[in-house]
C-alpha cells in the first residue's frame, strides 16, 4: 500500500541482521491459524497483544477488514500472497547482488561513489545503486523524489559546489568527483570543550571515533610534549603548522584544501594542542617543532570519510 519496491513487497525474512545481531522469525510461514491449533491440541496457554485488534493499524485493518473479503474470493489468497513475496524477495536479492557488484566498479565504498561510475550506469541501476549504498551506509532508503534530486541535482553540479540533497537521517553532498553518503549533521561542529588526551582513547563527540597514542613509532610527537599534557580542540579559523617535512609554517586552511579533505570535515577535524600550541593535526600531520624519533603516533579509529 505504500508503493514499495521488491524489497517492500518481500517484507521482513526469516533472518535479517539487526542492530549488532540478527532478528531471527522461525514461524513467519506458519498461518496464526494453524499455531493456534497445535497450541490447542497441545494444551499450551497463550497470550493474545490487545493491539492486535486495534484497526486503527494498517496491518490489523488489513488483518481483520480486508483479508476476510479477498478469502471468500480466493480461499487461499494467503498463500497467493506469501508466494508473491517469497518471489519478489528472490528479485530483491538479484538487485542486492547486481547493486553490490555495481558498487564495487565506482570505488566500492558505500559511503563515497565515484560520479564517473555512476554515470555509466542507466538511471535504474543508478536508482538501484543508490538504494542499495544508502542501506549499506546503516541509513534510512528515500522515496523515489529524493533519489531522482540525487541525481538531477548533485551530479550536473559544478565540482566547486557543495550541493545538498537531504532527508530525515541522512544528507548527500558531492565533492570534486564524489558523492558522499552521510548520516544527518555530519557538517556540524562539535562543542569546543579541551577534551584531554592521554593513556587511554578518547571518544569524540558527535560520531567522530575515538584518538589514541601509539607509542613506538618512527616518526612521532616527542614526549616532552606529551609530558605537557594534550587537548583536542576544533577550528577556530586562522590555524597555522608547521608540518614535518616542510619548510614554512602554513595555513591550516591551504594543507586542508591540497589534502582534498571534504569541506564538511574540515570544522571537525580534531586538532591536538600541547602549552597553548598546535602539535598535531588529527592524524593528518605533526608540528615539525614537536616531533621526534622515534616518537608517539596519534591514531584515529573509526573517523568519517575525509577524502
Amino acid at each position: 500500500m505504500r508503493g514499495s519496491g521488491a524489497a517492500g513487497l518481500a517484507g521482513i525474512g526469516a533472518i535479517n541482521p539487526f542492530a549488532g545481531g540478527w532478528l531471527v522469525r522461525p514461524l513467519i510461514h506458519v498461518s496464526r491459524r494453524d499455531l493456534q491449533r497445535y497450541a490447542a491440541e497441545a494444551n499450551l496457554d497463550w497470550l493474545d497483544d490487545p493491539a492486535n485488534e486495534d484497526r486503527r493499524f494498517d496491518r490489523n485493518y488489513l488483518r481483520h477488514s480486508v483479508l476476510p473479503i479477498l478469502e471468500e474470493r480466493w480461499p487461499d489468497v494467503t498463500k497467493r500472497l506469501a508466494r508473491s513475496a517469497d518471489l519478489a524477495g528472490e528479485a530483491a536479492s538479484l538487485l542486492e547482488d547486481l547493486a553490490e557488484h555495481d558498487l564495487r566498479d565506482v570505488g566500492d565504498r558505500p559511503g563515497r561513489i565515484e560520479i564517473g561510475g555512476l554515470q555509466s550506469l542507466s538511471e535504474e541501476r543508478k536508482r538501484n545503486l543508490l538504494r542499495h549504498a544508502i542501506r549499506r551506509s546503516g541509513l534510512p532508503v528515500p522515496g523515489a523524489a529524493k533519489l531522482r534530486s540525487v541525481l538531477e541535482q548533485l551530479i550536473p553540479a559544478k565540482q566547486d559546489a557543495q550541493p545538498l540533497v537531504a532527508w530525515p537521517g541522512v544528507e548527500i553532498r558531492r565533492y570534486r568527483d564524489n558523492l558522499y553518503i552521510l548520516p544527518a549533521g555530519a557538517s556540524q561542529q562539535p562543542a569546543d570543550d579541551g577534551q584531554v588526551l592521554g593513556d587511554t582513547p578518547l571518544q569524540l563527540p558527535q560520531g567522530l571515533g575515538t584518538l589514541s597514542l601509539s607509542p613506538g613509532v618512527e616518526l612521532g610527537l616527542d614526549e616532552a610534549i606529551i609530558e605537557q599534557g594534550l587537548t583536542v580542540h576544533y577550528r577556530r579559523g586562522g590555524e597555522e603548522i608547521q608540518p614535518v617535512g616542510q619548510a614554512h609554517t602554513r595555513k591550516l586552511k591551504k594543507l586542508l584544501q591540497e589534502e582534498g579533505v571534504v569541506p564538511w570535515m574540515r570544522e571537525r577535524l580534531p586538532l591536538v594542542y600541547a602549552g597553548g600550541q598546535l602539535v598535531a593535526v588529527a592524524d593528518l600531520w605533526i608540528a615539525s617543532a614537536a616531533a621526534s624519533k622515534p616518537g608517539t603516533a596519534i591514531r584515529w579509529r573509526e573517523k568519517p570519510v575525509l577524502h
